[in-house]
């Protein structure tokens, strides 16, 4: 790429975007690339792509020309993490993946702040679609990464975050303990303000691990004025009284379960037809539809997946970790008529699990 180096270097836009940059990414960018002020251009420009112009393809381009630039590890090290990050907002996790784990063993300068650490942005997300196994796995390699430097016990507001989220996706698999053990682990590490949206978590896991009085004296520590507080107050009530059908089960209406059974062995040979004319979108909102009749309490559309084998129709009820929606599909499907030989019914926690 031509360019003016000295024009550009005094340009105060460039400036300010180093300065930015620099912010974000801490030692990612400032000690990427030291030896070669043509590459910081071009790095810097590559992450204006990325940040400002939301053009990846276009931030792809850019760090590729700095392959042959890079003449110390860390150079090589920063060009895959921005590399990782430019995969992972066009959602190519193979490339995503094979380079923020090149990232993580190479890297010997500050991490970025907390939010762009390798995976922890998927992390975060696959948590809010319900993919857990996959979000778990993604906070695993940050703690491997920290395990292997001999990083975990060090002072940091990265490692106090990254704890709570890991309590917090292990709390929604209902691993309570387990959640709990690293609520403590971020108190170690961070002595400093605490997070009101955190303290929710420590709230929520030391009820469910039936410590009544410090969850109350949890939710005492957030601040009253916080918009996290009357989230947080509903919630404890609802824990308390183990109604919140996320963590526990709520007992079906016995006859709402004779109705879905009645419903569906009326219209066995539409859905049926439905399942094999590839209108499986159809055959879902019906379940659904049906279904929520059962669980009210549920306010999404439910999820479910197919399999097509030799005239025998296979449908998987998903539950998100869902506690009370668990018990309610095995009290339904255990019901399932006889004369329905043609279907099974399985209760399953997420969708591509193994994926």
């Amino acid at each position: 790429m031509d360019f003016d180096i000295e024009k550009t270097r005094s340009n105060p836009n460039y400036l300010r975007n180093r300065m930015i940059h620099a912010s974000t990414f801490k030692g990612a960018f400032t000690e990427a690339f030291k030896n070669s002020e043509q590459a910081q251009i071009i790095l810097t420009g590559a992450l204006s792509f990325i940040g400002m112009l939301r053009d990846f393809k276009g931030a792809l381009t850019h760090l590729e020309s700095l392959e042959g630039l890079c003449d110390y590890p860390q150079d090589e090290a920063s060009l895959c993490y921005f590399k990782g990050l430019a995969y992972d907002f066009l959602g190519d996790k193979e490339k995503m993946e094979e380079n923020y784990d090149r990232y993580l063993e190479l890297n010997e300068a500050s991490e970025p702040i907390y939010i762009y650490l390798p995976y922890i942005r998927q992390a975060k997300l696959l948590h809010k679609s319900c993919n857990l196994f996959r979000s778990q796995e993604y906070f695993y390699k940050m703690l491997e990464y920290y395990e292997r430097r001999n990083r975990q016990n060090e002072r940091s507001l990265s490692l106090y975050n990254l704890y709570f989220d890991f309590a917090n996706t292990l709390m929604f698999t209902h691993d309570y303990i387990g959640g709990l053990e690293f609520v403590k682990k971020a108190h170690q590490v961070w002595d400093g303000k605490q997070d009101e949206g955190n303290k929710m978590i420590e709230m929520m896991l030391l009820a469910l691990t039936g410590d009544e009085e410090a969850s109350k004296d949890m939710l005492e520590s957030i601040d009253k004025s916080n918009q996290v507080y009357p989230v947080a107050a509903t919630m404890l009530d609802k824990l308390l009284k183990k109604a919140e059908p996320h963590y526990f089960a709520i007992e079906p209406d016995e006859s709402r379960l004779d109705e879905f059974w009645s419903w569906f062995s009326k219209n066995e040979r539409k859905l049926y037809k439905m399942a094999y004319s590839d209108n499986f979108e159809k055959l879902q909102r019906e379940l659904s539809n049906k279904a929520r009749q059962i669980v009210d309490y549920m306010e999404r559309e439910l999820a479910f997946t197919i399999e097509i084998d030799n005239g025998n129709i296979t449908i998987f009820a998903i539950t998100d970790y869902v506690t009370s929606l668990d018990y309610t599909y095995e009290r339904l499907f255990e019901r399932k008529p006889k004369e329905l030989v043609r279907w099974d019914f399985y209760v399953q926690d997420e969708l591509n699990t193994c994926d």
